[in-house]
């Protein structure tokens, strides 16, 4: 199935991602990709966004990890029945970058956020967070407009 086939393919190119940084720099090294503007940023986010709640990292965790539990509940279904493909797409978004972030999380005890975009300095996400982002944005856009395709 396509779609289950991006969940794994972002999963992996994230995943991947992730550990080259952890092997090949150093936390909290800056190393410019697009000069002033992009750059590649080691850190290690043992909280959620903008590294919040770092204190309670084992809640972060329970909640991240219920949360893609329940977008398999809702995207198992809904891959059995034909149409919303926008809305499986961007359920496989989200699913994806999710479950790399829990990944993370239980594995290392902090996920590995690497991109660092120079006109937000204290903004450093990862791969997963765009995929998250994303796949939020194409499955609100499906609902608004109504996406039936077959």
């Amino acid at each position: 199935m396509i779609y289950i086939s991006i969940v794994i393919v972002l999963f992996l190119l994230d995943f991947f991602i992730k550990n080259y940084i952890v092997k090949n720099k150093k936390l909290n090294e800056k190393e410019d990709i697009i000069k002033d503007k992009l750059s590649i940023r080691y850190i290690q986010n043992k909280g959620a966004i903008y590294s919040t709640f770092e204190d309670k990292s084992a809640i972060v965790c329970g909640i991240s990890f219920v949360l893609v539990v329940l977008l398999w509940i809702i995207y198992i279904p809904m891959l059995l029945k034909e149409g919303n493909k926008g809305l499986k797409l961007g359920l496989s978004f989200m699913i994806a970058g999710g479950m790399s972030n829990v990944y993370d999380r239980v594995k290392r005890k902090y996920v590995v956020d690497y991109i660092h975009w120079n006109k937000l300095n204290k903004i450093i996400f990862n791969l997963a967070d765009i995929f998250i982002v994303l796949g939020g944005i194409i499955s609100l856009i499906c609902n608004l407009i109504g996406d039936k395709n077959k």
